[in-house]
C-alpha cells in the first residue's frame, strides 16, 4: 500500500476508496452510469426514476466525493484508477440498472 503525506493525502483520488464507502447503492448506480458520460435525461431513463431525482443524487456525489462538478467527479475516478485504487468493472454493492452494466468497486490490496 502506498502511503500519501501533506496535502497530497487530501486530494480525492487518494481516499476515493473510502469515500465510496458513504455512498448510498442508488448514488454508486448513478456514478456508475456518470461514468458512462450519460445524461441526466438518459441516467433517469436506465435507472426508471426522474430527472431531477437523478440531479439530487449527482449533486450528493459531487459533495461525498468532494468535487467541484461532474467533471471533477470524473477526474477523481479516473486518477484513482490510474493508481489501482479502484476498478471500473465492478460495484462496491452491486446494484443491477436497465442497462444491465456492473460498475466501480475497491481494488483488492
Amino acid at each position: 500500500m502506498t502511503h500519501h503525506f501533506g496535502r497530497e493525502a487530501m486530494k480525492p483520488e487518494y481516499i476515493l476508496p473510502e469515500l465510496l464507502e458513504r455512498l448510498t447503492p442508488r448514488e454508486k448506480q448513478v456514478l456508475d452510469i456518470i461514468l458512462e458520460a450519460k445524461t441526466a435525461k438518459e441516467i433517469a431513463f436506465d435507472l426508471g426514476i426522474s430527472q431531477r431525482t437523478v440531479e439530487a443524487h449527482t449533486e450528493r456525489l459531487r459533495i461525498k466525493l468532494l468535487a467541484r462538478s461532474i467533471t471533477d467527479i470524473l477526474r477523481i475516478v479516473a486518477a484513482a484508477e490510474r493508481m489501482g485504487l479502484v476498478r471500473h468493472d465492478q460495484f462496491v454493492t452491486p446494484v443491477p440498472h436497465r442497462a444491465g452494466r456492473v460498475g466501480l468497486q475497491v481494488a483488492a490490496n
